[in-house]
C-alpha cells in the first residue's frame, strides 16, 4: 500500500492487525512510501524495492509453483510514468516465473474507466496498452464498484476513474483459474481497497448434459445415436421428438464416460511412452510404434482442442490450427467476467451471500417478467392499419415442407450454447440424415395443429454483461437459451415474416427489414444534427430527443402482440403460432452455472429466439406510427430542412429512439403524452436518466435547462454517441475517432499472441481486428491520421506481436495488403477498404433515391439534378463530403448498360464495356447530327446501324459498338457496375478498384502455385516479396496430417519419390551430388522455364515429418561430414528461403546450437545477425571477394563444409540457371537437431 505514514506508526498497525512481517519503503518529504505486509502463512521473498515497486516470489500453501508478485505504485508524473512502464518492460523480460501485477498504475486504458472531468488523453492511453501488451498482461475481471478512485468533489465538479488494477500473465491465471478481483467500498480515503482472492470457493453445481462436438470425432457415435433414435417412444410428434432426444443423452452419457473418461490419463502415458521411445536407439520396429503413438497423439490433442473451442464461444477461429492454449485463456477469462459474486440491490448495498443473490434474482425477474393488467390499448392501436394483404397470409401460413425446416436448421449456429435439453445445432447438423425426419415430423405437427409442447419450450436464461463491469442486475442482459428444435420453428417462422415487413413496417424503422440498413438512419441523424449545429441564427429553435428503453424485450406485453398481429391484418392461424411460441415458456435462471430461479412469465420476448427481432419491430412501429400521426395532425413539429426534403420527425432502430421536434412546450407535452400511452399498452418504460436531449446552437443555456427539465432527461454529452458512432464532431475528427484506436489496441493484446499458432494469428487480424473500424467506415472518410496509425498498429502487431512496438518488416504494408490471389495476405488497407465501403452507401443512394435517407439527402443537396451530378456545396456535412468521396471510387467502374439507348449521350457517357474508358475516344465531327445512342440502333431491326457508326468512329470502335447486346423489349438504359458479372456493386470489388493505383505486377506462376496451396484451410505467408526481403511461404501440417519435428533442407525430392509428398502445393525438383536436372512441373511448365520466363525465384514449402534414413539412401543432396547416428529418428523437412537478385547463402551448422552464415543479403541478414546495415554490406563485400565473379560461384557449386560442420550440395547446372539474372542466388535454411549424431548404413 501507498502511505505517507513513518514506520514506527506502521508497525503498530502491523501489530494490531496480527501481520507478522513487513517490509517497507520510507516517505521522502511530501512523496508517499510503500508498505508491504504479509502473515507467516505465505512465503514472500522481497527481490527488490523501489519507492514505485516490491517485487516478490510468492509461495502459498498446497501450491507448488511460486509466482511472481509486483506490488506497484505508478508515479503520478507523466514523464516518470513512461520511465516506470520500460521497468516493468524490464521485469518482463527477466521474469521466469507466473506473474501478478497490483496495485495503483494511475492511468486508465479506456475512455469509460472514467467519468467527469476531460477526456483521458489517447496517447497515454496507447502508452499503457502497450506497455501491457509487451508484458503479455491481461486485465483480470474484478467485481465491485467500477471506479476505483475518486476527487470525493459533489455535483459536476466529481471525477471518478479507474486507476487501481490487477493484471497478470496466461500462467498465473492458469495457475489460479479461480481466482478474483474485488473492489470494495471507499471508506477513509480517496481509493477503493483491491483485494484479489485467490481461489474463490464456488459451490459445485449440478451436472448438466451437454453435446460435446468432439464425441463426433469418434466412427462409434454415429452407431450410439442410430440406436437410441430408433426406438420406438409413441405419443405424438412433439412429444415423441423430446423423448427420442433424453433415450439419445443416456446412451451418449454412457458411451462417452467409458470411451473419453479416461483421455487425460490417456494423454499423459502416450507422452511419457514417446520420450522413452525417442530417447532409444532408432529401429524399424521403435519407428514404427512411435509413428502410432504420434497418430494417437494426434488425435487425443484434435479432442482436447475442439472441446475447448466449443466452451471458448470463439466463432471466428476453428479448432485444428493448434490454438488450445488460446482457447483455454479465453474461457477463464470469460468465465470470470460471467460470475456474478456480489450484486448490489435497489437501495445501493452490495449482497454476497448465495440466499441474498437467489433472493435478489427471483425477485428482480418476478416483477420484469409479470404483466401489467388489464389495459385498454384501442386507442393506441387506432393509428395502426390493416396492412397485411390476403396474399401475404398465404405465404405465411401455407404447408411447412422438409426442405424449408432443414434450410432454417442449417441458418442456426452449430456451436451456440445450448438450451435445457444440452444439443447444440450441431449435433442436429452432423446427424441430420438420422435425425432429420423426426425432427420435420415434430415441426410440423406444430404448424399443423397450433399447439407447442411445454417440454419442448422450457428455455434457459444466462445473464450476459452489458457493461464492462456490471454492479446490478439492471447491467446484466437476460439471454434466452432456447431447446434447438424450437429455435428451428421460430426460424421457419422468421424467415417467413422477414420477407412481408419492408411492405409493412414505417419507412422511419431500419433494424430487420430487408433493404433497409443501420447506416440509413446514421446518416438521416448526422444530418439532423449536422442542422442543429449550424443553427446558429432564428427564433426557433430545434432539439433531439434520444431515449433509452429499460429491457424493452422483456417488458413487451403478449395481449398487446396479440391485438397488434390482428389489427394488422395477420392471419388467425399464424397469430395462434406466434402467441403459442411466446406464451408457453418457463424460464431458469443460472447464475455461475447453476439454477437459481424458475420463472413462469407472463410477458416478454425472447432475447435469443430468431422470431422475437421481428415481433420486436412491429410493435415499436406502433410508437412510429403514433408519432407520424401527430405531426400529420399538426401536434407535433419536426425539422424541415427545406422545402425539397420531407419532414423528419423520428428515426428507429429496433429499441434505439432518435425523436426531433421544433422547441416548442406544447411538442414536448404532446410526445411525452405518446410515450407514456404507448408505454402503458405496450409494457415498454423509458428510463429518462440515460435518455438524453440536445439543442441547436442558436438556443440559450437557460432555455435548453428549461426543455431538460420539461422532458425529465440529462444534456447530451458532447461525447455521446448515436448507434455507436459519435452524435457531435468538434474541431478534430481524429480524435472524435480515436476510439477505433482504442479497441483496436484492446483486441491485439500481447497475451494472446503466446496462445495462438500463426495462422489463428492472422485470421484474428481479419475476423476481429480490422472489421472493428468496417460499420464506421461504411458511413464516414475517417481522417487519414487515423487510417495510417491503424495499419501502423496492424503492421506492427503482424511482425513484431505488438501493435505499438516497432521492428523490422520484412515487407511493405502495401505489398502485405494485396489479396492472397495475387501472393499478399490478404490485409486490409484501411484507406481502400474506406472507399469501398463508402462507394457501396453511394451505391445504394443511386440505385434507390426514393428511400427515405436518400430524399432527405436529395432535397439538401441535389434536388434539381442526379446523385452523379451533385456537388459539394457550401454547407456540406461530413457525411456527405464522405459519400462523394465514395462516389468518385463508383464513378471508375460505372458505366451504361444499353437497352434501348434512349437516355445515354453517344459522345460524353460511359457506355462502351470493351473501351478502356468506356467511352468513344473518336473525336466528334462537325457535322454530326448524333447525340444520343439510340440514334445509332435500328430500332425496325433491334440492331445497330453499322453505316452510321462507320461514318462517325474508328474501326475498332465499331466492332466493340456492334458487340454490345440489344435488348428485345422496350426497356430503359441503365447504370451497371463493370467489375462484377451482375452489374451490382460489391465491396469486394470497390477494393480492389481502390487497390489499382498502388498494386505491383505478380508472378502468374506464383498466383498458380498459391491458387493451389489455397486448398489448406490457414496458409500462412509472407508473400510475393521484392528486393532482399525473402518469400517464405509455410503450410499447414495438419492439412497432410502430419507432425513437425527437428529440420532438415529438402531441396530436391522430386514428385512422387515419397508418399509423403502427395498433395505438396509446388513439387520440388531435383538436386543432388549426382547432378541431375530439375524436373518438376508448375502448370505444366518445366520449373527451369518458368524461373527464365518470370524472373521470380521462390519456394512453396510445406513441412512434414518423414523417417531419417540410411545415407545412401537420401535423395536431399545433404552431405554429412561424418556417419550419424540419429537417436531421435526424426527429422522434418524444412522452409526453403530463396532470395531475388542477392547473395549466395550456405549455412555452416556445427552439431550444436551456433549458426552460422557464410554469406548476407542487404538488411536482412544484418538483422539476423543484429549487426547494423554497414556492418552487413561489409560482410556481404567480404563473402563476394571470397568466392569471387559469377564464373567462381558457379565452380563452387559443389561445396563441401570443414569437419565439424554440414553443407548443401548444389549442382552446378543449377547455379548457372539461377545466376542467369545476377550475382545471387540461393539461401538454403538448415536446421538440425542438437541430438543428432552418426547415421548408420
Amino acid at each position: 500500500m501507498e502511505t505517507k505514514n513513518k514506520r514506527d506508526s506502521l508497525e503498530r498497525i502491523r501489530r494490531r492487525l496480527q501481520f507478522n512481517n513487513s517490509s517497507y519503503v520510507e516517505p521522502d518529504g511530501l512523496s508517499g512510501g510503500l508498505a508491504l505486509w504479509w502473515t507467516d502463512e505465505v512465503t514472500v521473498d522481497v527481490r527488490f524495492k523501489s519507492k514505485n515497486l516490491f517485487r516478490c516470489i510468492v509461495n502459498l500453501p498446497l501450491i507448488s509453483s511460486p509466482f511472481l508478485v509486483t506490488f506497484v505504485y505508478a508515479p503520478p508524473v507523466w514523464n516518470h510514468r513512461l520511465v516506470f512502464w520500460n521497468e516493468l518492460r524490464n521485469v518482463a523480460n527477466e521474469n521466469r516465473y507466473p506473474w501478478l501485477c497490483v496495485g495503483d498504475l494511475n492511468d486508465c486504458g479506456a475512455q469509460a474507466e472514467k467519468q467527469g472531468g476531460n477526456l483521458c488523453s489517447r496517447s497515454r492511453m496507447e502508452h499503457f496498452h502497450s506497455m501491457v501488451s509487451d508484458c503479455e498482461l491481461m486485465d483480470l475481471e474484478f467485481k465491485g464498484p467500477s471506479y476505483t478512485w475518486s476527487n470525493n468533489q459533489e455535483g459536476e465538479s466529481n471525477i471518478r476513474i479507474r486507476l487501481d488494477r490487477a493484471l497478470a500473465t496466461v500462467d498465473w491465471r492458469n495457475l489460479f483459474p479461480l481466482a478474483q478481483v474485488f473492489h470494495e467500498s471507499r471508506v477513509g480515503s480517496d481509493h477503493c481497497p483491491l483485494v484479489v482472492m485467490f481461489k474463490v470457493q464456488l459451490k459445485k453445481v449440478p451436472f448438466q448434459f451437454k453435446f460435446e462436438s468432439k464425441w463426433s470425432t469418434h466412427p462409434e457415435c454415429k452407431q450410439v445415436v442410430s440406436g437410441a433414435w430408433d426406438v420406438n417412444q409413441g405419443g405424438s410428434a412433439l412429444y415423441g421428438l423430446v423423448q427420442k432426444l433424453k433415450k439419445c443423452k443416456e446412451e451418449l452419457l454412457k458411451w462417452s464416460r467409458l470411451v473419453f473418461g479416461k483421455d487425460k490419463m490417456k494423454l499423459k502415458l502416450l507422452q511419457e511412452k514417446l520420450k522413452v521411445l525417442q530417447a532409444a536407439p532408432f529401429s524399424a520396429d521403435t519407428f514404427r510404434e512411435e509413428r502410432d503413438i504420434i497418430r494417437d497423439l494426434e488425435v487425443l490433442l484434435l479432442r482436447e482442442e475442439m472441446a475447448l473451442h466449443q466452451r471458448s464461444r470463439i466463432n471466428w477461429l476453428l479448432y485444428g490450427d493448434k490454438n488450445s492454449a488460446f482457447f483455454h485463456a479465453t474461457i477463464n477469462q470469460r468465465r470470470q467476467r460471467n460470475q456474478v459474486i456480489k450484486l448490489k440491490s435497489g437501495l445501493g448495498h452490495w449482497i454476497e451471500d448465495d440466499e441474498g443473490i437467489n433472493e435478489l434474482i427471483r425477485d428482480y425477474f418476478s416483477n420484469l417478467f409479470t404483466h401489467s393488467g388489464r389495459r385498454d390499448f384501442s386507442e393506441v392501436l387506432s393509428v395502426v392499419e390493416n396492412c397485411v394483404s390476403s396474399e401475404m397470409n398465404e405465404r405465411l401460413i401455407k404447408e411447412v415442407s422438409t426442405e424449408e425446416i432443414k434450410k432454417a436448421a442449417f441458418e442456426l449456429g452449430s456451436l451456440k450454447a445450448p438450451g435445457p435439453d444440452g444439443y447444440p445445432g450441431f449435433f442436429f447438423q452432423s446427424y441430420w440424415e438420422k435425425v432429420g425426419e423426426g425432427v420435420c415430423q415434430a415441426v410440423q405437427r406444430f404448424f399443423n395443429n397450433g399447439f407447442m409442447l411445454k417440454e419442448l419450450n422450457q428455455t434457459n436464461i444466462v445473464l450476459i454483461p452489458k457493461v464492462s463491469f456490471p454492479e446490478n442486475l439492471g447491467q446484466y442482459r437476460p439471454i434466452s437459451l432456447c431447446n434447438f428444435a424450437m429455435k428451428v420453428i421460430t426460424k421457419v417462422m422468421a424467415n417467413r415474416l422477414k420477407g412481408i415487413l419492408q411492405q409493412i413496417v414505417s419507412p422511419n424503422q431500419s433494424a430487420f427489414v430487408i433493404g433497409r440498413q443501420i447506416q440509413d438512419n446514421v446518416i438521416v441523424a448526422h444530418e439532423a444534427f449536422h442542422f442543429l449545429k449550424m443553427k446558429k441564427k432564428g427564433c426557433d429553435g430545434y432539439l433531439a430527443f434520444k431515449l433509452d428503453f429499460n429491457k424493452a424485450y422483456d417488458r413487451v406485453e403478449w395481449d398487446f402482440v396479440e391485438a397488434l398481429l390482428l389489427k394488422m391484418g395477420f392471419h388467425e392461424k399464424w397469430v395462434k403460432w406466434v402467441v403459442q411460441s411466446i406464451s408457453t415458456v418457463n424460464f431458469s435462471i443460472f447464475v455461475n452455472g447453476e439454477a437459481r430461479a424458475r420463472i413462469e412469465p407472463q410477458r416478454g420476448l425472447r432475447q435469443g429466439d430468431p422470431l422475437s427481432p421481428y415481433l420486436f419491430v412491429l410493435v415499436k412501429d406502433v410508437l412510429s406510427r403514433m408519432i407520424s400521426k401527430a405531426r400529420e395532425m399538426d401536434l407535433i413539429s419536426g425539422i424541415k430542412f427545406n422545402r425539397h426534403c420531407p419532414v423528419l420527425s423520428h428515426v428507429f432502430f429496433a429499441d434505439d429512439a432518435l425523436l426531433f421536434l421544433k422547441a416548442d412546450l406544447n411538442n414536448c407535452n404532446v410526445i411525452k403524452s405518446i410515450i407514456r400511452d404507448y408505454g402503458r399498452a405496450s409494457g415498454q418504460c423509458v428510463n429518462f436518466d440515460k435518455s438524453g436531449v440536445a439543442f441547436s446552437s442558436n438556443m440559450i443555456d437557460n432555455d435548453k435547462q428549461l426543455f431538460c427539465d420539461f422532458l425529465q432527461a440529462p444534456l447530451m454529452k458532447l461525447d455521446s454517441k448515436y448507434l455507436g458512432l459519435p452524435s457531435f464532431w468538434g474541431r478534430s475528427k481524429t480524435e472524435a475517432y480515436s476510439f477505433i484506436i482504442e479497441k483496436s489496441l484492446c483486441k491485439m493484446q500481447g497475451w494472446k499472441l503466446k496462445q495462438m499458432s500463426f495462422g489463428g494469428k492472422e485470421i484474428m487480424i481479419k475476423s476481429e481486428v480490422q472489421p472493428i473500424c468496417s460499420y464506421a467506415m461504411s458511413c464516414f472518410l475517417l481522417p487519414k491520421k487515423i487510417c495510417e496509425k491503424l495499419n501502423s498498429l496492424v503492421s506492427n502487431f503482424w511482425w513484431k506481436g505488438d501493435p505499438e512496438k516497432k521492428g523490422i518488416h520484412w515487407n511493405s504494408w502495401e505489398r502485405m495488403t494485396q489479396t492472397k490471389d495475387d501472393g499478399g495476405l490478404g490485409f486490409r488497407n484501411y484507406r481502400a477498404m474506406n472507399e469501398a465501403l463508402l462507394a457501396k452507401q453511394s451505391w445504394r443512394l443511386l440505385s434507390n433515391p426514393q428511400s427515405y435517407w436518400g430524399r432527405i439527402l436529395k432535397g439538401l443537396y441535389f434536388p434539381s439534378c442526379s446523385f452523379l451530378e451533385a456537388r459539394r456545396g457550401s454547407r456540406a456535412s461530413w457525411i456527405w463530403m464522405s459519400l462523394l468521396h465514395g462516389r468518385d471510387l463508383l464513378a471508375k467502374g460505372l458505366r451504361w448498360q444499353i437497352q434501348d439507348g434512349g437516355r445515354v449521350k453517344f459522345w460524353e457517357d460511359k457506355w462502351i464495356p470493351s473501351m478502356p474508358t468506356f467511352k468513344v475516344f473518336s473525336p466528334r465531327p462537325n457535322d454530326c447530327d448524333i447525340i444520343w445512342v439510340t440514334d445509332v440502333i435500328d430500332k425496325e431491326k433491334k440492331c445497330w446501324d453499322k453505316d452510321k457508326l462507320d461514318q462517325v468512329v474508328s474501326e475498332a470502335e465499331v466492332k466493340a459498338i456492334i458487340s454490345i447486346p440489344l435488348s428485345l423489349f422496350e426497356r430503359e438504359d441503365n447504370l451497371v457496375w463493370h467489375h462484377t458479372p451482375t452489374g451490382g456493386y460489391s465491396v469486394k470489388s470497390g477494393y480492389r478498384v481502390a487497390l489499382q493505383g498502388c498494386r505491383t505486377s505478380i508472378s502468374a506462376v506464383f498466383c498458380v502455385a498459391w491458387s493451389t496451396s489455397r486448398k489448406y484451410r490457414s496458409t500462412v505467408a509472407a508473400a510475393s516479396f521484392k528486393g532482399d526481403a525473402p518469400l517464405i511461404i509455410t503450410s499447414i501440417l495438419r492439412s497432410l496430417g502430419l507432425q513437425a519435428r527437428n529440420r532438415v533442407l529438402c531441396s530436391d525430392l522430386s514428385p512422387g519419390s515419397s508418399p509423403e509428398h502427395d498433395g505438396l502445393p509446388i513439387p520440388l525438383g531435383q538436386i543432388n551430388s549426382a547432378g541431375s536436372n530439375i524436373s518438376a512441373k508448375v502448370g505444366g511448365c518445366d520449373i527451369l522455364d518458368v524461373h527464365k520466363k518470370y524472373d521470380c525465384y521462390w519456394v512453396i514449402s510445406v513441412v512434414f515429418t518423414m523417417p531419417m534414413r540410411a545415407h545412401e539412401d537420401w535423395n536431399t543432396g545433404l552431405e554429412l561430414s561424418a556417419p550419424v547416428d540419429i537417436s531421435t529418428a526424426q527429422t522434418t523437412i524444412a522452409p526453403c528461403l530463396m532470395w531475388r537478385k542477392f547473395g549466395l547463402f550456405s549455412i555452416n551448422l556445427n552439431l550444436g546450437k551456433r549458426l552460422a552464415l557464410m554469406g548476407f543479403t542487404r538488411g536482412f541478414s544484418s538483422a539476423l545477425r543484429g549487426k547494423r546495415q554497414k556492418e552487413g554490406d561489409n560482410e556481404k563485400k567480404r563473402i563476394q571477394h571470397e568466392i569471387g565473379d559469377n564464373d567462381g560461384l558457379i565452380e563452387r557449386g559443389n561445396m563441401r563444409s570443414g569437419p565439424k560442420g554440414v553443407s548443401c550440395n548444389v549442382t552446378a547446372e543449377y547455379l548457372r540457371f539461377v545466376a542467369e539474372e545476377a550475382l545471387v542466388q540461393y539461401l538454403i535454411f538448415i536446421r538440425l537437431a542438437d541430438s543428432i549424431t552418426k547415421p548408420t548404413a
